[in-house]
């Protein structure tokens, strides 16, 4: 087949796969359920359809001309003596068409983004949408979160303000025609809503590292619930602790808590005036945001829910003018020796875990404390008999807690990071629980380095073809008679 032909053959094939995926595009993606994704759609729709004509034009003349012209043997030369070089109504026209086409796809765009942008009608509440590597946290009014799935009630207009805590992502779900950026240090808003209950899916649309295809959406759109207006089922939960706040001061003045446990803490006020519980540094949210439940009337309540990861205690009190004397502090109540330090790092050459073998003592709580200090994403394993792990694979300058209890026995478990090729490198340590137990067995090789060295036999094999054939082989198409 000649060259030409070859071309040809390209464009018609290309420009059949098009147009069957401008057809067939409806019936693929996820269909449009909110006015802002049928708007988006509809401007899609439009701008590949004004592509799709202007990209089969173009290319048909080519394709004319390349046909007509091409040299071979009995081929009629179609050239001229003294060609027009030069067409003022020709170039008047191919310069106004485009230019129109560009100003209607502008005005177009212009007028959907304004709809977009601006909800007809205040939102019933906001939830904050933050970003980490690699999962999304969604947290509601009423300080509850859940992560990876957002759960709001049908027909609600929501506002996300959607940040970062690391690296940039992006909040994409299909359905909703919502995609939005999460900026460390930066929120961005938009307004959700969705008229019919069911499950819809979204992903993370910015590369964010080594776990961004597991960083996965699901929005769950629930029927009208007078219970809720967001959140799962289960969200509503008995309180760990809970505070009375009076004008004279907050009863229990005193807070004690594990590294690790889960509070859920319902404040009352029971003064005359409004009044916050605000947590001093260290224990402060994402970014030094301060933990705190806002202005709460006379007579009502608020809660706050969040994890005590610090190792250190706190004040509490309220911010309100005033408040002075309503203060109060909050301690860990974790014994601090059963709590134990693991470093995981990475440099160019080296990869290790620090210190290589730990020994834990029997029937005890403990907590491990693993830092990131590499340049890379981690993640951490315990093997069995122990058997736990932290899957999530976390940035470089950041800290995970991994509590378990020990048994009764002797036992030595493996410790490593489970990233492709780390634990192979040398990132692995030992785990004596009292003495010791016995050595774990050696592992055998993992079937991936089969893998592995078949894909590079393959892409060398392909290599010394190509080569071969730029040597030995002419690439001219010879005339036909």
């Amino acid at each position: 087949m000649s060259w030409a032909r070859a071309a040809i053959a390209t464009f018609l094939i290309g420009s059949l796969v098009l147009l069957g995926a401008l057809l067939y595009a409806p019936y693929i993606l996820p269909p449009p359920g909110t006015t802002s994704a049928q708007r988006i759609e509809t401007l899609t729709v439009i701008v590949t359809i004004l592509g799709l004509g202007i990209g089969v034009f173009v290319f048909a003349l080519l394709v004319i001309a390349v046909w007509k012209f091409r040299a071979g043997a009995k081929r009629p030369d179609h050239r001229v003596a003294r060609p027009k070089v030069e067409d003022k109504r020709l170039e008047f026209w191919w310069t106004l068409i485009p230019t129109l086409i560009l100003i209607t796809i502008l005005l177009l765009s212009w007028v959907v983004i304004y709809e977009i942008d601006r909800p007809d009608r205040d939102p019933d509440y906001t939830v904050r949408v933050i970003g980490h590597q690699w999962y999304w946290e969604f947290r509601y009014p009423d300080n509850s979160s859940t992560i990876s799935t957002l759960w709001i009630e049908e027909g609600k207009l929501v506002q996300i303000d959607v940040t970062s805590t690391d690296v940039i992502h992006s909040f994409y779900v299909p359905s909703f025609g919502v995609k939005i950026d999460a900026v460390p240090g930066r929120v961005n808003h938009q307004w959700i809503t969705y008229p019919v209950a069911g499950n819809y899916s979204g992903q993370c649309a910015e590369f964010c590292g080594l776990a961004h295809a597991g960083m996965l959406i699901t929005v769950v759109v629930f029927p009208e619930d007078p219970a809720r207006d967001w959140g799962p089922p289960t969200a509503v939960a008995p309180p760990t602790h809970e505070f009375a706040l009076t004008d004279a001061g907050i009863a229990p003045p005193q807070l004690s808590a594990e590294i690790t446990q889960r509070l859920r803490l319902r404040v009352w006020n029971n003064g005359t005036t409004p009044h916050d519980l605000t947590f001093a540094a260290p224990w402060t949210g994402p970014q030094g945001v301060n933990l705190t439940t806002g202005p709460i009337p006379p007579g009502e309540s608020a809660w706050l829910n969040f994890t005590a990861d610090w190792t250190a205690g706190t004040t509490f009190s309220s911010t309100q003018p005033g408040d002075a004397a309503l203060a109060g502090t909050a301690t860990i109540s974790t014994d601090l020796s059963t709590v134990y330090d693991l470093e995981l790092y990475d440099d160019v050459t080296t990869f290790a875990i620090h210190p290589p073998t730990l020994r834990l003592p029997k029937n005890e709580k403990v907590y491990l404390r693993i830092w990131n200090n590499g340049t890379q994403g981690h993640n951490f394993y315990v093997g069995d008999p122990l058997g736990d792990k932290l899957d999530e694979i976390w940035g470089t300058g950041e800290y995970r807690w991994l509590v378990f209890r020990t048994g009764d026995d002797d036992v030595t478990a493996s410790y490593w990071c489970n990233v492709p090729g780390h634990r192979d490198a040398g990132m692995e340590g030992e785990l004596d629980v009292g003495r010791g137990g016995p050595p774990p067995a050696e592992r055998e090789d993992s079937w991936l380095w089969f893998v592995a060295l078949a894909a590079i036999i393959l892409m060398a094999l392909a290599f010394y073809g190509i080569a071969w054939n730029l040597r030995h082989r002419s690439f001219e198409d010879a005339p036909k008679p």
